[in-house]
């Protein structure tokens, strides 16, 4: 589960969301939105530096996608 709120993107994905009127669901199936890689580690020990918590890894239920994103982005309006 990936929360959107969980960073600020950069303003060119709110213009092409807002200029070519496209859904939080194409921007987040086509755009990377600002986050370049994304790792998954225990939240246990220490960390080399401060990662940045974006989402959590959960149980699927059967008819749930493999990855959902919940919220909406910090710099919407």
């Amino acid at each position: 589960v990936i929360y959107r709120n969980a960073w600020k993107r950069p303003p060119i994905f709110s213009l092409i969301q807002q200029e070519g009127q496209v859904s939080d669901e194409d921007m987040d199936r086509t755009f990377n939105q600002g986050i370049m890689v994304g790792s998954i580690v225990s939240a246990i020990g220490k960390q080399p530096s401060t990662p940045l918590l974006i989402g959590v890894v959960e149980t699927r239920k059967d008819n749930e996608p493999q990855v959902q994103f919940t919220g909406a982005y910090s710099d919407s309006q």
